[in-house]
């Protein structure tokens, strides 16, 4: 069984660059990294601040 090396290298780059567009696209999407955007957290009767 032969594997065509230039093709399979060329799969390889195109998955990984999905793969790092989709970690991208997440990671904007969850403003990870950024400290002050963060989701308000609702204080609660019993809890002294």
């Amino acid at each position: 069984m032969r594997v065509a090396v230039g093709k399979m290298t060329i799969e390889t780059y195109m998955l990984s660059s999905v793969l790092a567009g989709l970690a991208g696209i997440v990671f904007f999407y969850t403003s990870a990294g950024y400290s002050l955007a963060r989701r308000p957290v609702a204080k609660s009767a019993g809890v002294a601040s």
